[in-house]
């Protein structure tokens, strides 16, 4: 139904094309542990894999406000003991401790990024005091000249 997907899209991005906080509702209605989905960034950071198809269907890489996009998600998950997932395509190590400083410990959260010598044991201590559960690390492959 058309109208029911404008209507949706007008949620995400408002009237004014500036994102608005996602709305969970009816949570009650889900057996716990409960994982809250968020989005910091549309498109990939990387999108530089031949195979990929982020490039030809989402847009240019966009960071989101982490106080709309991420704050909202990680206080509401608090105060229902939920987690967080961290759904970009790919966080860079930079974006991750940006997450990391806003959601501070308050819930357990996932994301996923690839390999990086950013990504030093000294950011990865602090990604986890500021409650990272998990991270996802892909390797699309070992050949510099195909990544």
């Amino acid at each position: 139904n058309r109208k029911r997907l404008k209507e949706q899209v007008t949620l995400v991005h408002g009237t004014s094309g500036s994102p608005v906080p996602p709305m969970f509702e009816d949570l009650e209605w889900y057996s716990k542990p409960l994982t809250l989905p968020a989005q910091s960034s549309l498109g990939c950071a990387y999108g530089r894999c031949s195979f990929c198809t982020y490039p030809s269907i989402e847009p240019n890489p966009t960071k989101l406000p982490l106080n709309i996009a991420i704050d909202s998600v990680v206080g509401k998950a608090a105060s229902i003991e939920a987690d967080v997932a961290i759904k970009d395509s790919l966080a860079t190590p930079l974006r991750l401790q940006q997450i990391a400083g806003c959601v501070d410990g308050r819930v357990k959260w996932s994301a996923c990024t690839k390999l990086s010598p950013r990504l030093s044991r000294e950011v990865l201590e602090y990604l986890g005091k500021k409650g990272l559960a998990t991270l996802e690390v892909g390797l699309e492959s070992l050949l510099p000249e195909s990544q």
